[in-house]
């Protein structure tokens, strides 16, 4: 058991960063127009502007438009069923979307299908409102490192975009996830806007 949660732990990690080196590249590569490639995931471009789709599939065959995300902030995270460094987040996740309560909307986003995300939550509990089969667009931004968690003001513009639940160095002198008290302030700031 030690050692799977010390996979998980590590996994996490390192996930963290690798997000930080893209976001890092992106900075050079900003500074240096020459060196951006049209196929990478640039965060900071998405900054400042409305999230880019407006329609989203819900796992139970409904559909939310941005309209609907308007009026208050948005938490949207991107995963897969796969992605350890997402599955080990998901507790954090469900403890901030119980804290906030229905003062912000909760959206998790994935390329895969309905049958594979319900399969996974024979498993797991995730308590945001579950987006399938966006492969296109998840692909239209060169996203390649999950999880991803954009935040949203009440307009719906981008306004933040993190790597997942940030690690710390505890007492004991182990890497350990955040409980999510970054996430907490930034989405109580929207919420203050």
């Amino acid at each position: 058991m030690k050692f799977v949660a010390f996979t998980i732990i590590y996994l996490l990690f390192f996930s963290n960063f690798i997000f930080a080196q893209t976001n890092s590249q992106l900075q050079n590569q900003q500074q240096d127009p020459s060196m951006l490639s049209p196929k990478s995931f640039n965060p900071k471009a998405l900054i400042g502007k409305p999230f880019p789709i407006d329609q989203l599939k819900t796992i139970n065959n409904t559909t939310i438009s941005l309209d609907q995300l308007k009026g208050k902030p948005s938490l949207i995270n991107f995963w897969f069923t796969t992605c350890m460094p997402c599955i080990a987040e998901m507790p954090t996740l469900n403890n901030i979307k119980s804290t906030m309560k229905d003062s912000v909307n909760f959206i998790a986003i994935t390329h895969e299908d309905s049958k594979t995300v319900k399969t996974f939550f024979k498993k797991h509990s995730y308590i945001f409102t579950q987006i399938i089969n966006n492969s296109f667009f998840i692909d239209s931004l060169y996203m390649q490192t999950f999880p991803v968690s954009m935040f949203l003001d009440r307009k719906g513009v981008i306004t933040k975009i993190d790597g997942g639940i940030p690690f710390y160095i505890n007492a004991n002198n182990e890497l350990a996830m955040s409980d999510g008290k970054e996430f907490i302030a930034i989405l109580r700031k929207l919420l203050a806007q």
